[in-house]
């Protein structure tokens, strides 16, 4: 998630859009826990990036319910600095694998999950085609190191396969344009296993694509969109919590 953009209110899907100069601030009502409690614990990662830290944290942009976590397996596809991590790690998630492309927020992952035996990191880019190499451009705020460097690729079905057989699964992908990639070129049957999205979803400022194509093939994946909130800047995006109706 890119830093420095305005946060929209979260609407009915059927509703119009209205930018907001602030967060709608009453997200941790979803969460389930005391918003002063809940966020005192993870208070101490807020200076590795404000903006995320108030997206995951604060906002709850996801709109993470503990209901939908408790006691299921979630794959964190763009792990960033793990805070979606924690935050369904603490919902009670008893499986987590988070996946990071760039190496430098890897290294800031693993330090932050570092003694959570629910937390898999691994250090990878999720494509439709694995044991591929792409090169990242890499910046760390937290290390401020700048470099490119190549890393392997791996599909749903490879992290899919880290999981207990025939075990539901929770998915969050948050790729910055990758998006596209993974649920278009992906094998439909990918997602089986799969009862819950939570996906940032970006246009054509940086994809090209048209988000309504997204939730087109989302939906004919079998799943349908609950929640909704948009961000706004120069490259606006679309937050969407989707649901499994449809089995195949």
């Amino acid at each position: 998630m890119g830093a420095g953009r305005l946060l929209t209110q979260a609407q009915p899907l059927t509703s119009e859009r209205k930018a907001q100069p602030r967060p709608y601030l009453q997200n941790n009502i979803n969460i389930g826990i005391s918003s002063a409690r809940y966020m005192s614990n993870f208070e101490h990662l807020k200076g590795q990036n404000d903006y995320i830290w108030k997206e995951i944290f604060d906002w709850n942009v996801y709109r993470v319910e503990a209901k939908d976590i408790e006691n299921k397996n979630v794959l964190d596809i763009g792990g960033h600095y793990g805070f979606f991590s924690l935050l369904v790690s603490s919902l009670g998630a008893k499986n987590i694998v988070t996946v990071e492309a760039n190496p430098f927020h890897y290294v800031t992952l693993l330090k932050n999950t570092e003694g959570n035996s629910t937390i898999t990191p691994i250090c990878g880019a999720v494509s439709s085609r694995s044991g591929k190499f792409l090169a990242i451009k890499s910046f760390d705020r937290v290390l401020s190191h700048r470099d490119n460097r190549k890393v392997c690729t791996v599909t749903v079905n490879d992290l899919i396969s880290l999981f207990p057989a025939h075990e539901d699964i929770v998915m969050k992908i948050d790729v910055e344009g990758g998006e596209y990639d993974i649920i278009f070129n992906s094998p439909a049957s990918s997602f089986d296993r799969v009862t819950m999205i939570y996906i940032e979803i970006h246009g054509p400022p940086v994809t090209g694509r048209a988000i309504s194509d997204m939730l087109i093939k989302i939906c004919s994946l079998g799943f349908n969109p609950i929640q909704k909130v948009i961000i706004t800047g120069p490259d606006e995006c679309e937050v969407y919590k989707l649901v499994r109706t449809i089995s195949f």
